[in-house]
């Protein structure tokens, strides 16, 4: 059986927030949704033209993973930089999905840089991964990922995000 090679990745968007207004939303700025070849991932734009996300989101699950027999294969091979496309700042949930005709404007990856020690087997050590964007994303649609300001406190634990 063949797989759908193709993959999406999309960003979702950062706009300035208000925090009167959207107190719950200040708490996880930056969280972005992923939908890679069916997976669901999570990545963050951390610069204009570099998403943060999980390295088993930027290779091909079907040569890792066997579920049929449980079997791991560490030798998974990465998927085609030419056939990831990113879709930064979108508010629709898969391609072909957008409300009220919304368009996505789609970039495609320059490069994806893997962790150098990523393991996925058996638990995932050192899950993350860079993808280079071929241009940088425009402000206009997304910002790179909010960070705390020095004297923020932060909660211990606090995660968002799929996959």
């Amino acid at each position: 059986m063949l797989m759908n090679i193709f993959t999406w990745i999309t960003i979702a968007s950062l706009y300035k927030i208000n925090p009167d207004e959207n107190k719950h939303l200040k708490n996880h700025c930056g969280a972005k949704h992923l939908d890679v070849t069916g997976q669901r991932c999570t990545g963050v734009l951390i610069s204009n033209r570099h998403v943060l996300t999980a390295a088993h989101c930027v290779y091909d699950i079907s040569q890792v993973y066997n579920y049929t027999r449980w079997y791991c294969n560490p030798n998974g091979q990465l998927l085609p930089v030419p056939d990831m496309t990113i879709y930064p700042g979108t508010k629709c949930p898969k391609p072909g999905e957008c409300p009220n005709g919304e368009k996505r404007t789609s970039y495609k990856a320059r490069y994806i840089i893997p962790h150098p020690d990523f393991k996925p087997c058996p638990s995932f050590v050192n899950d993350l991964a860079l993808i280079e964007l071929d241009e940088d994303a425009n402000s206009e649609e997304a910002l790179p990922i909010c960070m705390p300001e020095e004297d923020d406190m932060l909660h211990y634990g606090t995660v968002t995000g799929i996959g």
